[in-house]
Protein backbone atom coordinates (compact mmCIF):
# COMPACT_ATOMS: atom_id res chain seq x y z
CA UNK A 1 0.00 0.00 0.00
CA UNK A 2 1.40 3.36 -1.00
CA UNK A 3 -0.07 6.50 0.63
CA UNK A 4 -1.36 9.12 -1.71
CA UNK A 5 -2.11 12.79 -1.32
CA UNK A 6 -5.84 11.98 -1.22
CA UNK A 7 -5.81 10.30 2.21
CA UNK A 8 -8.50 11.54 4.55
CA UNK A 9 -6.93 12.55 7.84
CA UNK A 10 -8.85 13.63 10.91
CA UNK A 11 -7.23 16.38 12.93
CA UNK A 12 -10.18 16.74 15.30
CA UNK A 13 -10.26 15.20 18.75
CA UNK A 14 -13.81 14.24 19.59
CA UNK A 15 -12.85 13.06 23.08
CA UNK A 16 -12.51 9.57 24.49
CA UNK A 17 -14.57 6.70 23.16
CA UNK A 18 -17.30 5.90 25.68
CA UNK A 19 -18.21 2.23 26.12
CA UNK A 20 -21.71 0.99 25.43
CA UNK A 21 -23.31 -0.72 28.46
CA UNK A 22 -24.65 -4.12 27.39
CA UNK A 23 -25.83 -7.39 28.91
CA UNK A 24 -24.33 -10.78 28.11
CA UNK A 25 -27.25 -11.75 25.80
CA UNK A 26 -26.96 -8.42 23.96
CA UNK A 27 -23.23 -8.90 23.51
CA UNK A 28 -23.84 -12.34 22.03
CA UNK A 29 -26.03 -11.07 19.17
CA UNK A 30 -24.15 -11.79 15.96
CA UNK A 31 -21.97 -8.81 14.99
CA UNK A 32 -24.01 -6.21 16.94
CA UNK A 33 -21.06 -5.28 19.14
CA UNK A 34 -18.12 -7.07 17.48
CA UNK A 35 -14.88 -5.09 18.03
CA UNK A 36 -16.76 -2.37 19.90
CA UNK A 37 -15.92 -1.02 23.33
CA UNK A 38 -18.56 -2.26 25.79
CA UNK A 39 -19.15 -2.51 29.54
CA UNK A 40 -20.89 -5.47 31.16
CA UNK A 41 -21.98 -5.03 34.78
CA UNK A 42 -22.75 -7.14 37.87
CA UNK A 43 -20.98 -10.40 37.15
CA UNK A 44 -19.87 -13.27 39.39
CA UNK A 45 -16.74 -15.33 38.71
CA UNK A 46 -17.71 -18.97 38.11
CA UNK A 47 -14.31 -20.28 37.02
CA UNK A 48 -10.81 -19.63 35.78
CA UNK A 49 -9.53 -21.40 32.66
CA UNK A 50 -6.06 -20.36 31.54
CA UNK A 51 -6.32 -16.79 30.25
CA UNK A 52 -10.11 -16.77 30.68
CA UNK A 53 -12.13 -15.61 33.65
CA UNK A 54 -15.53 -17.24 33.29
CA UNK A 55 -18.32 -15.03 34.65
CA UNK A 56 -22.09 -15.16 34.98
CA UNK A 57 -24.88 -12.63 35.37
CA UNK A 58 -26.95 -15.31 37.12
CA UNK A 59 -28.43 -16.72 33.92
CA UNK A 60 -25.82 -16.34 31.19
CA UNK A 61 -22.08 -16.89 31.07
CA UNK A 62 -19.24 -15.32 29.13
CA UNK A 63 -15.48 -15.20 29.18
CA UNK A 64 -13.22 -12.31 30.02
CA UNK A 65 -10.16 -13.03 27.88
CA UNK A 66 -6.90 -11.75 29.34
CA UNK A 67 -5.37 -11.10 25.93
CA UNK A 68 -2.63 -8.84 27.30
CA UNK A 69 -1.69 -10.93 30.38
CA UNK A 70 -2.91 -8.21 32.73
CA UNK A 71 -3.87 -10.42 35.65
CA UNK A 72 -2.74 -13.53 37.46
CA UNK A 73 -4.91 -16.45 38.55
CA UNK A 74 -4.54 -15.36 42.17
CA UNK A 75 -6.29 -12.04 41.36
CA UNK A 76 -9.69 -13.76 41.04
CA UNK A 77 -11.45 -16.68 42.68
CA UNK A 78 -14.82 -18.34 42.20
CA UNK A 79 -17.66 -16.22 43.66
CA UNK A 80 -15.77 -12.92 43.37
CA UNK A 81 -18.14 -10.16 42.26
CA UNK A 82 -17.05 -8.04 39.32
CA UNK A 83 -18.90 -4.74 39.39
CA UNK A 84 -18.04 -4.05 35.75
CA UNK A 85 -15.72 -5.08 32.96
CA UNK A 86 -14.97 -2.85 30.00
CA UNK A 87 -13.29 -4.08 26.85
CA UNK A 88 -13.55 -5.02 23.22
CA UNK A 89 -15.93 -7.76 22.07
CA UNK A 90 -14.48 -10.66 20.12
CA UNK A 91 -15.53 -14.16 19.18
CA UNK A 92 -13.43 -17.31 19.55
CA UNK A 93 -14.95 -20.45 18.07
CA UNK A 94 -18.62 -19.98 19.04
CA UNK A 95 -17.97 -18.04 22.26
CA UNK A 96 -18.31 -14.29 22.55
CA UNK A 97 -15.84 -12.76 24.93
CA UNK A 98 -14.64 -9.43 26.11
CA UNK A 99 -11.02 -8.50 26.42
CA UNK A 100 -10.11 -5.61 28.69
CA UNK A 101 -7.52 -3.04 27.58
CA UNK A 102 -5.93 -2.65 31.02
CA UNK A 103 -6.28 -4.26 34.45
CA UNK A 104 -8.28 -1.17 35.52
CA UNK A 105 -11.02 -2.19 33.05
CA UNK A 106 -12.01 -4.98 35.46
CA UNK A 107 -13.61 -3.51 38.59
CA UNK A 108 -13.85 -6.09 41.34
CA UNK A 109 -16.06 -5.39 44.32
CA UNK A 110 -13.89 -4.94 47.38
CA UNK A 111 -14.85 -7.13 50.29
CA UNK A 112 -14.41 -5.02 53.42
CA UNK A 113 -13.04 -6.21 56.73
CA UNK A 114 -15.46 -7.41 59.40
CA UNK A 115 -16.71 -4.72 61.80
CA UNK A 116 -14.88 -4.28 65.08
CA UNK A 117 -17.02 -4.09 68.25
CA UNK A 118 -15.88 -1.96 71.20
CA UNK A 119 -16.22 -3.19 73.87
CA UNK A 120 -15.98 -6.83 72.80
CA UNK A 121 -18.85 -9.25 73.27
CA UNK A 122 -19.60 -10.09 76.87
CA UNK A 123 -22.04 -9.82 79.74
CA UNK A 124 -22.29 -6.35 81.22
CA UNK A 125 -24.24 -5.56 84.37
CA UNK A 126 -24.44 -1.83 83.73
CA UNK A 127 -25.43 0.34 80.82
CA UNK A 128 -23.02 -0.17 77.91
CA UNK A 129 -22.27 1.91 74.83
CA UNK A 130 -21.06 -0.08 71.80
CA UNK A 131 -19.13 1.43 68.92
CA UNK A 132 -18.63 -0.26 65.56
CA UNK A 133 -15.71 0.40 63.24
CA UNK A 134 -14.28 -1.04 60.03
CA UNK A 135 -10.66 -1.01 58.92
CA UNK A 136 -11.70 -0.75 55.26
CA UNK A 137 -11.72 2.88 54.20
CA UNK A 138 -15.02 3.97 52.70
CA UNK A 139 -16.98 0.97 54.00
CA UNK A 140 -20.48 1.39 55.39
CA UNK A 141 -21.46 -0.63 58.46
CA UNK A 142 -24.97 -2.03 58.90
CA UNK A 143 -26.36 -3.73 62.00
CA UNK A 144 -29.39 -5.58 63.27
CA UNK A 145 -30.50 -6.12 66.85
CA UNK A 146 -31.72 -9.38 68.39
CA UNK A 147 -31.81 -11.23 65.07
CA UNK A 148 -34.36 -8.95 63.39
CA UNK A 149 -34.51 -8.57 59.61
CA UNK A 150 -34.22 -4.79 59.72
CA UNK A 151 -30.74 -3.65 58.70
CA UNK A 152 -29.84 -0.16 59.88
CA UNK A 153 -26.83 1.87 58.83
CA UNK A 154 -24.53 2.44 61.80
CA UNK A 155 -23.95 6.16 62.39
CA UNK A 156 -23.38 6.56 66.14
CA UNK A 157 -22.61 4.47 69.25
CA UNK A 158 -25.41 2.16 70.40
CA UNK A 159 -26.40 2.22 74.07
CA UNK A 160 -27.98 -0.78 75.84
CA UNK A 161 -29.42 -1.39 79.30
CA UNK A 162 -30.63 -4.96 78.74
CA UNK A 163 -29.39 -8.11 77.00
CA UNK A 164 -29.11 -7.46 73.29
CA UNK A 165 -27.47 -9.36 70.45
CA UNK A 166 -25.88 -7.18 67.77
CA UNK A 167 -25.12 -8.47 64.28
CA UNK A 168 -23.05 -6.24 62.00
CA UNK A 169 -21.51 -6.36 58.54
CA UNK A 170 -19.74 -3.90 56.26
CA UNK A 171 -20.23 -3.16 52.57
CA UNK A 172 -18.25 -1.17 50.08
CA UNK A 173 -19.58 -0.34 46.65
Amino acid sequence: VVPTANLAVSTENNGPVEPIVVTIPQMSNENDFMSQLVTVQNLTVTGIDGQNIIVSDGENTMKIFDRFNLITESDYTVDDVITSVTGLVSKYNSDYQIFPRTAADIVKREVPADPIFTPEAGIYTTRVSVTLACETEGATIYHTLNDTDTEVEYTAPLTFTETTTIYAFAEKN
